[in-house]
Protein backbone atom coordinates (compact mmCIF):
# COMPACT_ATOMS: atom_id res chain seq x y z
CA UNK A 1 0.00 0.00 0.00
CA UNK A 2 1.32 3.58 -0.51
CA UNK A 3 2.51 5.01 2.52
CA UNK A 4 0.39 7.73 3.15
CA UNK A 5 -0.63 8.89 6.55
CA UNK A 6 -1.83 6.59 9.02
CA UNK A 7 -5.11 7.95 9.91
CA UNK A 8 -6.33 8.97 6.56
CA UNK A 9 -5.23 5.40 5.80
CA UNK A 10 -6.80 3.51 8.79
CA UNK A 11 -9.76 5.54 8.91
CA UNK A 12 -10.78 5.88 5.07
CA UNK A 13 -10.95 2.19 5.22
CA UNK A 14 -14.47 0.53 5.56
CA UNK A 15 -13.62 -3.30 5.15
CA UNK A 16 -10.92 -3.49 8.43
CA UNK A 17 -9.62 -7.11 7.59
CA UNK A 18 -8.45 -6.65 4.06
CA UNK A 19 -5.48 -3.82 4.59
CA UNK A 20 -2.64 -3.65 6.19
CA UNK A 21 -2.08 -0.63 7.76
CA UNK A 22 0.69 1.82 8.88
CA UNK A 23 1.80 1.82 13.03
CA UNK A 24 1.21 5.39 14.90
CA UNK A 25 5.48 6.36 14.88
CA UNK A 26 7.23 8.66 12.37
CA UNK A 27 10.15 6.96 11.01
CA UNK A 28 13.65 7.87 12.42
CA UNK A 29 15.95 6.73 15.39
CA UNK A 30 15.43 8.61 19.00
CA UNK A 31 16.37 7.50 22.29
CA UNK A 32 13.50 9.34 24.09
CA UNK A 33 10.27 7.87 22.67
CA UNK A 34 8.34 10.58 24.20
CA UNK A 35 7.48 13.37 26.55
CA UNK A 36 5.57 10.82 28.99
CA UNK A 37 8.47 8.67 29.63
CA UNK A 38 10.53 11.43 30.62
CA UNK A 39 7.94 11.82 33.09
CA UNK A 40 8.03 8.53 34.84
CA UNK A 41 11.91 8.19 35.36
CA UNK A 42 14.57 6.29 34.77
CA UNK A 43 14.60 2.56 36.28
CA UNK A 44 18.44 2.36 38.60
CA UNK A 45 21.56 2.10 35.96
CA UNK A 46 18.94 3.71 32.81
CA UNK A 47 20.32 6.56 31.02
CA UNK A 48 18.68 8.57 28.24
CA UNK A 49 20.80 7.07 25.66
CA UNK A 50 20.79 3.52 27.23
CA UNK A 51 17.88 2.57 24.88
CA UNK A 52 17.06 3.16 21.01
CA UNK A 53 13.98 3.16 19.25
CA UNK A 54 14.48 2.61 15.31
CA UNK A 55 10.28 3.50 13.30
CA UNK A 56 11.11 1.68 9.88
CA UNK A 57 9.03 3.01 6.69
CA UNK A 58 5.90 0.99 8.12
CA UNK A 59 5.95 2.99 11.32
CA UNK A 60 6.97 -0.15 13.08
CA UNK A 61 9.43 -0.61 15.66
CA UNK A 62 12.74 -2.33 14.21
CA UNK A 63 15.61 -2.92 11.23
CA UNK A 64 12.97 -5.89 9.71
CA UNK A 65 9.83 -4.16 8.11
CA UNK A 66 6.66 -6.26 7.18
CA UNK A 67 7.24 -8.38 3.81
CA UNK A 68 6.64 -11.33 2.57
CA UNK A 69 6.91 -14.11 4.22
CA UNK A 70 8.10 -12.71 7.46
CA UNK A 71 7.37 -13.63 10.87
CA UNK A 72 6.02 -11.35 12.99
CA UNK A 73 4.62 -10.48 15.92
CA UNK A 74 1.59 -8.25 17.12
CA UNK A 75 0.62 -6.81 20.99
CA UNK A 76 0.94 -3.36 22.83
CA UNK A 77 3.64 -1.79 24.16
CA UNK A 78 4.75 -5.11 25.78
CA UNK A 79 5.44 -6.30 22.39
CA UNK A 80 6.69 -2.66 21.06
CA UNK A 81 9.66 -3.07 23.68
CA UNK A 82 8.51 0.17 25.64
CA UNK A 83 11.89 1.07 27.83
CA UNK A 84 14.07 -1.59 26.40
CA UNK A 85 16.62 -2.46 23.48
CA UNK A 86 15.89 -5.73 22.46
CA UNK A 87 12.05 -6.67 22.78
CA UNK A 88 11.03 -10.37 22.17
CA UNK A 89 10.74 -9.92 18.68
CA UNK A 90 14.05 -9.62 18.16
CA UNK A 91 15.07 -12.26 19.86
CA UNK A 92 12.53 -14.35 17.93
CA UNK A 93 13.70 -12.68 14.46
CA UNK A 94 10.26 -11.47 13.94
CA UNK A 95 8.84 -8.25 12.88
CA UNK A 96 7.53 -5.60 15.43
CA UNK A 97 4.39 -4.77 15.06
CA UNK A 98 3.38 -4.38 18.63
CA UNK A 99 1.66 -0.87 18.72
CA UNK A 100 1.65 1.39 22.45
CA UNK A 101 -1.76 1.50 23.99
CA UNK A 102 -3.18 -1.51 21.10
CA UNK A 103 -6.41 -3.14 22.27
CA UNK A 104 -7.52 -6.80 21.39
CA UNK A 105 -9.48 -5.81 19.20
CA UNK A 106 -6.33 -4.22 17.29
CA UNK A 107 -4.32 -6.84 17.65
CA UNK A 108 -6.28 -9.39 15.88
CA UNK A 109 -7.12 -7.02 13.23
CA UNK A 110 -3.24 -6.26 12.45
CA UNK A 111 -2.59 -9.81 12.64
CA UNK A 112 -5.25 -11.03 10.20
CA UNK A 113 -4.67 -8.02 7.66
CA UNK A 114 -0.84 -8.70 8.07
CA UNK A 115 -1.72 -12.47 7.20
CA UNK A 116 -3.25 -11.85 4.31
CA UNK A 117 -0.84 -9.19 2.91
CA UNK A 118 2.44 -10.92 3.54
CA UNK A 119 1.94 -14.61 3.78
CA UNK A 120 3.76 -15.21 7.00
CA UNK A 121 4.40 -19.21 8.09
CA UNK A 122 4.31 -18.25 11.85
CA UNK A 123 3.23 -15.60 14.26
CA UNK A 124 3.31 -14.50 17.47
CA UNK A 125 0.80 -12.57 19.47
CA UNK A 126 1.08 -11.47 23.04
CA UNK A 127 -2.87 -10.38 23.96
CA UNK A 128 -3.15 -7.13 26.30
CA UNK A 129 -5.30 -6.53 29.02
CA UNK A 130 -9.26 -7.11 28.35
CA UNK A 131 -10.27 -3.81 29.10
CA UNK A 132 -8.91 -2.04 26.31
CA UNK A 133 -11.56 -1.86 23.52
CA UNK A 134 -12.09 0.00 20.54
CA UNK A 135 -15.64 1.97 19.48
CA UNK A 136 -16.58 2.55 15.88
CA UNK A 137 -17.87 5.82 14.93
CA UNK A 138 -20.70 6.35 12.33
CA UNK A 139 -17.70 7.81 10.10
CA UNK A 140 -15.88 4.28 10.31
CA UNK A 141 -13.24 6.34 12.54
CA UNK A 142 -12.03 3.28 15.03
CA UNK A 143 -10.92 4.73 18.56
CA UNK A 144 -9.80 3.02 21.37
CA UNK A 145 -10.56 3.12 25.25
CA UNK A 146 -9.90 1.36 28.30
CA UNK A 147 -12.87 0.88 31.28
CA UNK A 148 -12.53 3.68 33.50
CA UNK A 149 -13.42 3.30 37.42
CA UNK A 150 -16.45 4.15 38.76
CA UNK A 151 -15.65 7.56 40.12
CA UNK A 152 -13.87 8.17 36.73
CA UNK A 153 -17.60 7.14 35.11
CA UNK A 154 -19.49 9.83 37.12
CA UNK A 155 -16.82 12.57 36.06
CA UNK A 156 -17.72 11.81 32.54
CA UNK A 157 -20.90 11.47 32.97
CA UNK A 158 -21.28 15.06 33.94
CA UNK A 159 -20.49 15.74 30.35
CA UNK A 160 -21.78 12.74 28.16
CA UNK A 161 -20.28 11.77 25.27
CA UNK A 162 -20.06 8.40 22.99
CA UNK A 163 -17.51 7.19 25.39
CA UNK A 164 -19.05 7.93 29.07
CA UNK A 165 -22.13 6.18 27.59
CA UNK A 166 -20.83 2.93 26.41
CA UNK A 167 -18.35 3.15 29.26
CA UNK A 168 -21.62 2.28 31.68
CA UNK A 169 -22.18 -1.09 29.56
CA UNK A 170 -18.65 -2.46 29.85
CA UNK A 171 -18.36 -4.98 32.51
CA UNK A 172 -15.09 -7.49 33.16
CA UNK A 173 -17.52 -10.31 31.74
CA UNK A 174 -18.19 -8.27 28.63
CA UNK A 175 -14.08 -7.72 28.14
CA UNK A 176 -13.51 -11.91 28.84
CA UNK A 177 -16.09 -12.59 26.23
CA UNK A 178 -14.52 -9.64 23.25
CA UNK A 179 -11.33 -10.89 23.99
CA UNK A 180 -12.39 -14.60 23.35
CA UNK A 181 -13.76 -13.62 20.45
CA UNK A 182 -11.09 -12.18 18.83
CA UNK A 183 -8.68 -14.88 20.08
CA UNK A 184 -10.88 -17.81 18.55
CA UNK A 185 -11.20 -15.44 15.02
CA UNK A 186 -7.96 -15.10 14.67
CA UNK A 187 -7.28 -18.61 15.57
CA UNK A 188 -10.03 -20.14 12.95
CA UNK A 189 -7.86 -17.70 10.77
CA UNK A 190 -4.49 -19.40 11.33
CA UNK A 191 -6.03 -22.68 11.26
CA UNK A 192 -7.74 -22.45 7.79
CA UNK A 193 -4.54 -20.87 6.47
CA UNK A 194 -2.07 -23.11 7.86
CA UNK A 195 -0.35 -20.47 10.04
CA UNK A 196 1.58 -21.36 12.96
CA UNK A 197 -0.10 -19.15 16.01
CA UNK A 198 2.08 -18.64 18.65
CA UNK A 199 0.28 -17.07 21.96
CA UNK A 200 0.76 -15.72 25.29
CA UNK A 201 -1.53 -13.11 27.21
CA UNK A 202 0.95 -10.36 28.82
CA UNK A 203 -0.11 -11.70 32.39
CA UNK A 204 1.07 -15.43 31.77
CA UNK A 205 4.71 -13.91 32.61
CA UNK A 206 4.15 -11.64 35.32
CA UNK A 207 6.63 -8.71 35.08
CA UNK A 208 7.12 -8.30 38.92
CA UNK A 209 9.68 -11.21 38.67
CA UNK A 210 12.12 -9.59 36.70
CA UNK A 211 13.84 -5.91 36.63
CA UNK A 212 12.08 -3.12 34.93
CA UNK A 213 12.53 -1.38 31.88
CA UNK A 214 13.90 2.51 31.81
CA UNK A 215 10.41 3.79 32.02
CA UNK A 216 9.90 1.95 35.55
CA UNK A 217 6.50 0.26 34.68
CA UNK A 218 7.15 -1.74 31.35
CA UNK A 219 8.87 -5.21 31.79
CA UNK A 220 12.61 -5.50 31.38
CA UNK A 221 15.35 -7.39 29.06
CA UNK A 222 15.15 -10.47 31.05
CA UNK A 223 11.29 -10.36 31.08
CA UNK A 224 11.65 -10.33 27.28
CA UNK A 225 14.00 -12.93 26.77
CA UNK A 226 12.24 -15.31 28.89
CA UNK A 227 8.82 -14.01 27.29
CA UNK A 228 10.67 -15.30 24.08
CA UNK A 229 11.84 -18.62 25.12
CA UNK A 230 8.41 -19.80 26.43
CA UNK A 231 6.85 -18.50 22.43
CA UNK A 232 9.36 -20.80 21.08
CA UNK A 233 8.24 -23.42 22.85
CA UNK A 234 6.79 -26.44 20.80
Amino acid sequence: MDHTDFKEARYLEKDWFSTFTLGHDNPGTRNWLDEGEKKLGCAQGWQEQSVEYYINHWRYRGELAPAMGASAAFGCSYTFGYGVNDPYPVLLDAVNCGLSGASNDQIARLAITYCKTFKPSEIYVMWTFKARREYVHETGALEKFRNLSEEAIKEELKSPTWLSSYLTLMNDKSDHYNYQKNKLMLFNFCENNDIVLRQKEITDLPKSLFSLARDNDHPGPDWHTNIAGILCER
